[in-house]
């Protein structure tokens, strides 16, 4: 089993995947998954300033993301910009947070497998009924399932599949080059 070690998720080109409507579900290879713990973790962006997000000490808030192929598709969702369905082999990230991020940490406790959680497991995901809000004028919280296994025989070529994406996507985050701040640049048009 691979690892999952990247820490590589800023720059992806994985297509976002949210679940819209109660009942959705899609079922995902993992392909890696990006937490606070990860060699190069993501920090959040404060949504009203556009800034990285910060706890009340200063320290960064990190995200979690999963990132995954897609097995079966559900032929309902668009890729995004493009208007094109979800297809099977798609790329998608899966953004872990707020309430999708309890249920996902609360899942994940609990499934633990014996060889661990890894590159090429198979999950699947579910939007399910709103939970009642936790205080008077809060909006309901939006509530997943989640369902997963080791990969087994059955999966044929899809697990290699979710294999060569991780070794690409750990491939690509090596070649990237830090050029520090773009050089200032000033033709004389303000726009």
């Amino acid at each position: 089993m691979i690892e999952l070690d990247t820490g590589q998720g800023a720059g992806s080109s994985s297509l976002s995947l949210d679940l819209p409507n109660v009942g959705d579900s899609v079922v995902v290879g993992v392909v890696d998954y990006i937490h606070p713990k990860s060699p190069n973790p993501i920090q959040g962006r404060d949504y009203a300033t556009g800034e990285p997000a910060t706890w009340d000490d200063g320290s960064p808030k990190y995200l979690h993301m999963l990132v995954g192929l897609v097995k079966s598709p559900n032929e309902a969702w668009s890729r995004g910009e493009d208007g094109a369905p979800l297809a099977a082999g798609d790329e998608v990230t899966i953004w872990l947070e707020g309430g999708r991020f309890v249920d996902w940490r609360d899942w994940l406790n609990d499934y633990r497998p014996a060889n661990g959680f890894g590159v090429g497991h198979v999950i699947k995901i579910t939007r399910e009924p709103d939970q009642e809000p936790s205080r008077r004028g809060y909006q309901p919280r939006k509530s997943w399932s989640f369902a997963g296994r080791p990969p087994t025989g059955d999966d044929g070529t899809f697990t290699a599949e979710c294999e060569a994406a991780h070794t690409a996507r750990k491939a690509a985050a090596s070649t990237q080059l830090d050029t520090g701040p773009a050089a200032a640049f000033d033709d004389g048009d303000p726009f």
